[in-house]
């Protein structure tokens, strides 16, 4: 099995236990105890786990912007259900932007609406988008090293030339308190303004990151449409429009 494998069956199995023995995950995923204890190293190191005591367990909360290796791993299943039901809310001929981020960019490969034209602040999306035949115009900028998102005035100022017909932006926290926020101030200005410039707005976030906030709140609980996967316990779904996929009988 190839380690990236190794690893997604790692976050699966962690998924659904508060934590697991070292040994018992090595014995689950058929590999010696070195090699699971690497494969821990390094994932602990990107702040996908968390180790102690000889157990394993996820890390729920990241003190900073998660690299998009980890963003990957994490809640891949609620990312696609969640992008397959964005893409279907794009119409024909629609001026889209795509913010950055995996949950957004899952969104790429269910875009088969014709004539579209995609503005985005991330690198990585252009090659799928190109490939698809969908016309790109990237707004450059500084580019962050974790996510790879464009940000810095030179973007925003970009952004503000364009009105969208509609927006998908990403969102590392959801909370009742905070609204939606992110780990740094230049990616929450980038959202805030692919918000304002946007017809229909619309805020992706799997089920992880309900309840959790972040140091900069980027836009208000009731101006956006939040997307997740599934319903949690303990968050106010009432406060803001929102699209839970798993009861609306869609399929990614």
């Amino acid at each position: 099995m190839k380690q990236y494998d190794r690893w997604k069956q790692l976050i699966a199995i962690l998924s659904h236990k508060e934590q697991m023995p070292v040994y018992l995950l090595a014995k689950k995923l058929d590999v010696s105890l070195a090699t699971i204890r690497r494969d821990l190293a390094i994932l602990e190191k990107d702040r996908v786990i968390i180790r102690s005591h000889g157990y394993a367990k996820l890390s729920l909360v990241e003190e900073d912007e998660p690299s998009d290796v980890s963003k990957q791993l994490i809640s891949i299943s609620g990312k696609e259900q969640i992008a397959a039901y964005a893409a279907s809310l794009v119409q024909p001929g629609d001026f889209v932007f795509l913010d950055s981020g995996t949950t957004i960019r899952c969104i790429i490969k269910h875009l088969i609406q014709p004539d579209l034209t995609v503005v985005t602040n991330c690198p990585l999306h252009v090659e799928s988008l190109v490939r698809k035949g969908i016309r790109v115009i990237l707004c450059s900028g500084e580019v962050k090293p974790n996510t790879f998102a464009c940000v810095g005035a030179k973007t925003i100022e970009q952004i503000r030339q364009y009105h969208f017909d509609i927006a998908f932006v990403g969102s590392n926290g959801v909370s009742g308190n905070s609204g939606f926020s992110t780990h740094e101030f230049n990616e929450a200005e980038v959202k805030t303004n692919i918000l304002l410039q946007a017809k229909k707005r619309y805020i992706l976030a799997d089920s992880r990151k309900m309840n959790q906030e972040y140091f900069i709140t980027f836009w208000k609980m009731e101006d956006a449409t939040l997307i997740t996967d599934t319903r949690v316990s303990g968050f106010d779904y009432d406060r803001t429009d929102c699209i839970i996929v798993d009861e609306t009988g869609t399929q990614s």
